[in-house]
């Protein structure tokens, strides 16, 4: 049961992940929008937006934000928990919490760090709350990863390091904001970034169209010059990376947001 995600997309290796989920004997998904993902599911569930539902929010700071439903769900969608707690009926094993308030009483008593969150039923507005968190003196160092994965070494046949990430105008993917015509205006031509350095070498103008090519798959995209990626390096926005295979499936040795490329001219 995959919710709010399209594996497809957001992950590399696209198409061992597609192989792999064909071969599932049953496979559900709810998002808000149907997804590459959700094509390949046995039953798709239409989960409802942010602006549909009620709840909190805790971002990666710990804070915890109080959302407030603005506008009713649209054709047949629902608050992911209340479709869980649909399924739940149907398997003989029916949920016993029925309203966003009474699974939010519910964190309150299992978990301690919200113990001291009330939310008063006549705040319909905006809400902030900071779980308490408290640090041992004996704590003197950050978090330092265990395992980094190393630098891929250049080699002949893939000279470049493919960089893919986020963008101001679409969040991720782009699986939900690309439904925006607003934020689609501001961003309506896929583009590749490289070091004006390294389009020289390779006979590379403005605008031209080139194709990346990495072991896995190739892309098809226009140059864009700038001094921002240094020598060596490409930039391409995460959501461009739709409908491609060009980030290969990561190994323990491999990063899931870079790989090794070559660029050739377009000719055609």
């Amino acid at each position: 049961w995959i919710v709010g995600e399209d594996p497809l997309v957001s992950l590399p290796g696209g198409k061992e992940i597609e192989g792999a989920l064909k071969k599932l004997e049953f496979l559900i998904a709810s998002d808000a929008f149907l997804t590459g993902t959700g094509s390949l599911a046995h039953v798709v569930f239409p989960s409802a937006t942010f602006a549909e539902k009620s709840g909190t929010l805790t971002n990666l700071e710990g804070r915890l934000q109080r959302v407030v439903k603005a506008v009713d769900c649209v054709g047949e969608s629902r608050p992911d928990w209340h479709i869980v707690g649909q399924v739940a009926e149907h398997l003989g094993n029916p949920f016993p919490l029925t309203s966003e308030k009474e699974i939010t009483g519910e964190i309150n008593k299992k978990i301690p760090l919200y113990s001291g969150m009330h939310l008063s039923e006549a705040d319909d507005g905006y809400c902030c709350y900071r779980p308490p968190v408290s640090f041992s003196q004996e704590i003197t160092t950050l978090f330092v990863p265990d395992d980094v994965p190393e630098v891929q070494r250049t080699n002949n046949k893939y000279p470049y390091t493919l960089m893919v990430g986020s963008i101001l105008f679409h969040l991720g993917c782009g699986q939900l904001t690309r439904h925006s015509p607003r934020l689609c205006k501001m961003l309506q031509d896929e583009y590749v970034e490289i070091n004006p350095a390294n389009a020289a070498q390779e006979g590379i103008q403005e605008g031209d169209v080139i194709r990346l090519i990495s072991s896995s798959g190739e892309k098809r995209i226009v140059a864009r010059l700038t001094s921002n990626v240094p020598e060596g390096v490409l930039f391409m926005p995460l959501p461009f990376t739709r409908d491609t295979t060009i980030l290969p499936f990561p190994k323990e040795e491999t990063s899931t947001k870079t790989c090794r490329v070559t660029i050739e001219r377009n000719t055609v």
